[in-house]
């Protein structure tokens, strides 16, 4: 499934260079961004080069900025530099001024999966999940002995999730509820498991991959769907690094349509909370205009 990516980049428009760093349950994340374009990359804690910071802070105007849960402890590291540190939740609620939106629901789907509507500039912590990308990977880790998220998405493309989970069509049959199609998931992980050594077949292997998708992207985009809907709103923006798991995110977009609204899935989707980083400090300078809009269609 392909979907309209939208560039959190073209809304910032600014003279500065900013180095910013994403210190989440999980990885680290660096956005290096000025007017000539950006550069990203992510860490293990382990394989972070500290010595990047030192080397940032000594070009001339460089702005650096850190977020995420475990960033107030780099920044008392980096004590003797001038660093702006900002919550995650804050800088969640920013990433829709950069896409040219004015009301709408952010879930950013990292380790957890914390959910804020914006209105008016600012942004409410609506509640969240454990469920997301830690969950992901534990999950599969216990029940496939495959950690690498990459090597689950490309089991889950062979997988049939109706191998492992209950449907709707499975207690319906033909007396079906009006709002609900065959095809929806009753119950997920709810099915016997098969006996003897089909348990290890590589079918079902591969249906237990789709399976684990269609938990994370189920809980998840039923949870943000209720949330906006019950709130008023009319759409979601979903960053966070397992968006870039395209079987998960169309298990997102299914979930929406069940509440009539559309997803609004961005590029890079790791280093949303970055983008919004960099957003708020703009945002705090006395001089802040507006960004352009984004075209979202």
């Amino acid at each position: 499934m392909d979907f309209n990516l939208i560039r959190p980049e073209d809304g910032i428009k600014t003279d500065e260079l900013f180095f910013c760093i994403d210190c989440g349950t999980t990885l680290i994340k660096t956005l290096l961004l000025d007017k000539t374009g950006y550069a990203y990359k992510k860490y293990t804690y382990e394989d972070f080069p500290y010595s990047k910071i030192t080397r940032m802070a000594d070009l001339n105007k460089c702005k650096i900025i850190t977020t995420g849960a475990k960033s107030d402890a780099l920044k008392l590291s980096c004590a003797e530099y001038e660093i702006a540190n900002y919550s995650e939740i804050k800088c969640i609620s920013k990433l829709p001024v950069c896409l040219g939106l004015e009301r709408t629901v952010v879930a950013c789907i990292g380790t957890g999966s914390p959910f804020v509507a914006f209105e008016n500039g600012e942004g409410v912590h609506l509640g969240g999940t454990g469920v997301g990308g830690g969950a992901f990977i534990g999950l599969s880790e216990r029940l496939l002995g495959v950690r690498d998220p990459v090597c689950v998405e490309e089991m889950a493309a062979g997988g049939d999730a109706s191998g492992v989970n209950i449907m709707v069509g499975d207690i319906y049959k033909g007396n079906m509820i009006d709002e609900l199609q065959i095809d929806y998931t009753a119950s997920n992980f709810a099915k016997p498991a098969p006996s003897g050594t089909a348990i290890q077949s590589p079918q079902y292997r591969n249906d237990v991959a789709l399976g684990i998708h269609s938990l994370i992207g189920e809980v998840v985009g039923s949870m943000a769907g209720q949330l906006a809907k019950y709130n008023g709103y009319d759409s979601v923006v979903f960053c966070g690094t397992v968006c870039e798991n395209k079987i998960i995110c169309g298990i997102l977009s299914n979930c929406l349509s069940i509440y009539g609204m559309k997803p609004i899935f961005i590029k890079n989707p790791g280093f949303g909370t970055c983008f919004g980083a960099i957003m708020q400090y703009i945002s705090e300078k006395p001089d802040h205009h507006k960004p352009e809009q984004n075209s979202i269609s």
